[in-house]
């Protein structure tokens, strides 16, 4: 086929091969995304549960030194 020729319009699977390939990329990308999401939305969660358990320990102490503290200042507790 030359640049000059039309096409044959009764040939119907010329751009069969273009319309493969992009159902092909759209199928990936449906399967990648959620799995993308879920796995960021895991290392979150478990960066998240790590600070929380820091933080618990944290309010515990800081709720003692308080108390010492005020204890020593009025002497009442």
């Amino acid at each position: 086929m030359t640049p000059g020729d039309k096409m044959d319009s009764s040939v119907p699977s010329e751009g069969f091969g273009m319309i493969a390939a992009l159902l092909f990329i759209l199928v990936i990308a449906a399967v990648a995304t959620p799995l993308a999401i879920v796995s960021r939305t895991q290392v979150q969660v478990s960066s998240y549960s790590g600070k929380q358990t820091r933080f618990n320990f944290l309010s515990v102490g800081l709720s003692r030194l308080v108390y010492a503290l005020l204890s020593k200042l009025s002497g009442c507790f």
